[in-house]
């Protein structure tokens, strides 16, 4: 436990020297697009000093992490140590990564591959990835004890021995997620993106601890589990043809405004049931029915502080030639439980000035993007919202503000996430 307290003390620590602001957001890799996947990763890792780029001005997002900088990320973490010995034949004086290696090593963390040799510079693959980072945590005393299922991966029976419970661990606490909805993906390479993206997710669960239990109608944060709802249809043979999963959201506690929350999340939840019935009942009848059909509405809890939860959920439906991926979210005022508008998050601005700023800063990403075709009426469609109705999510202390694909854009261009120049306090 001490060791634990001594970890969550670390990444406080980490976290309050890198406020994140709308400054902080610039990032001087010309490789890492601000609408990609990992865009909010590698802005985290490298804003806290997790990872850097491969230069000063690329990150290689798509370029393999070796088995050497893993050791190296944790090494820098840990806060660089002293290392009592040298275990490797291939692991020089000489080599960067001397001490990290051996570090690692030496407090159980990693072991070789053969021989007395470590292989430093070969890429890590995604199980060993997530073997090394289950192996950190139980050495800085963090608990590791709970699993997932892992029925849902058609290459689950590809991890090795060693790896299972670490990857079980990691699916469980939402640190690893697959590569698809039913691949894994154990052996394959660990790319930097996924790295960052674990990284964060794995820094983000150790720096927001449960906390003691506040009082009804003052919670600042609150404690929660995602519980994933498998709505799939199976044939007649059990084999499943349309998969169909919810991540439910669930507080805990009893107080007023926490079960207000719950309802609204049940209400959305319902909602999806529903549509999700009508879609399968539709698509079954498909006589070119494939294991690829799915709808899924993945969450994320992005903000759980200040007295503000911000559910991310990014929705992703194919049935055939009929595909749409989209993004939403449910953020709560914590203490009354009520839904909270963009204008709730800026009280210290009238409504009318902010949604002329978040009009004008949405018009300028149109006009600063004009790779993405936008339709002739896009600026106009902005326009024509009521700042009450528009749909936003936070991450951290950042805002974002969403518009569905085909709202602003053709198909191809996906859905529209624009980030605002206001942030909120942590």
């Amino acid at each position: 436990m001490k060791r634990l307290l001594s970890l969550l003390l670390a990444c406080c620590l980490i976290l309050a020297s890198f406020p994140l602001s709308a400054s902080a957001a610039y990032l001087p890799f010309s490789d890492v697009a601000s609408n990609a996947w990992y865009r909010n990763a590698v802005e985290y890792v490298y804003q806290h000093g997790v990872m850097n780029g491969k230069s000063s001005v690329a990150f290689e997002p798509e370029s393999n992490l070796l088995r050497a900088e893993m050791c190296q990320i944790l090494y820098n973490l840990e806060g660089q140590s002293e290392v009592r010995g040298s275990y490797f034949w291939d692991v020089s004086r000489s080599d960067w990564y001397f001490e990290a290696v051996n570090w690692a090593f030496e407090k159980g963390i990693v072991s070789g591959k053969d021989r007395g040799n470590f292989d430093p510079e070969s890429p890590v693959t995604r199980e060993q990835m997530v073997r090394i980072l289950f192996n950190y945590a139980e050495y800085m005393g963090y608990d590791t004890s709970s699993r997932a299922s892992l029925s849902r991966y058609v290459d689950a029976s590809r991890i090795s021995s060693y790896a299972v419970s670490s990857v079980q661990w990691a699916v469980s606490q939402g640190i690893l997620s697959g590569t698809s909805q039913t691949a894994i993906s154990p052996t394959g390479a660990a790319i930097r993106a996924q790295v960052a993206s674990v990284l964060m997710k794995f820094l983000e669960n150790l720096s927001n601890p449960p906390e003691e239990p506040e009082q009804p109608g003052e919670l600042d944060s609150v404690e929660y589990e995602i519980q994933r709802k498998d709505h799939s249809y199976r044939n007649a043979s059990g084999q499943v043809m349309i998969q169909a999963f919810y991540d439910l959201v669930v507080l805990k506690g009893d107080s007023p405004a926490i079960q207000k929350i719950n309802e609204a999340i049940e209400a959305d939840y319902q909602e999806y049931v529903s549509e999700t019935t009508q879609a399968i009942s539709w698509a079954k009848d498909d006589a070119h029915l494939t294991s690829d059909y799915h709808t899924t509405a993945s969450a994320s809890v992005n903000r759980n502080s200040g007295g503000i939860l911000s559910i991310g959920i990014g929705t992703s439906w194919m049935m055939g030639g009929v595909h749409n991926v989209n993004s939403y979210a449910l953020t709560f005022n914590l203490k009354t439980g009520e839904i909270a508008v963009l204008p709730d998050l800026f009280l210290d601005m009238s409504k009318a000035s902010l949604e002329r700023l978040v009009k004008e800063e949405v018009k300028t990403y149109i006009k600063e993007n004009p790779n993405r075709s936008w339709f002739d009426d896009a600026e106009e469609t902005v326009d024509a919202y009521d700042i009450d109705e528009m749909k936003y999510v936070i991450q951290g202390s950042k805002v974002f503000v969403l518009f569905d694909t085909y709202e602003l854009a053709p198909g191809m261009s996906g859905p529209v996430r624009v980030e605002l120049s206001l942030t909120l306090s942590p």
